[in-house]
């Protein structure tokens, strides 16, 4: 889910006033190579995956779809 606005105006949103607006919630579809690149992203930001995991999740092998990427980053002294 992704916030189309900030804290701040949303908490105007909840002031009462005269005419009050609820906030609402935006949810937007994304594409399955979005999704897989948003889970690397926060897998990456945990410092630790699985890639057991990643295949659990979306059902293709982590190898086959980031393995070539990964290896880059190993030969460049990016991953251990």
């Amino acid at each position: 889910m992704l916030r189309v606005a900030g804290v701040a105006q949303l908490a105007e949103r909840l002031l009462p006033k005269q005419n009050v607006v609820i906030p609402i919630a935006l949810s937007l579809g994304l594409s399955e190579d979005v999704q897989m690149a948003g889970w690397l992203y926060w897998r990456i930001y945990e410092t630790r995956f699985k890639k057991s995991d990643f295949n659990r999740r979306f059902g293709k092998e982590f190898d086959q779809v980031y393995g070539k990427h990964m290896k880059l980053l190993s030969l460049i002294g990016f991953l251990e």
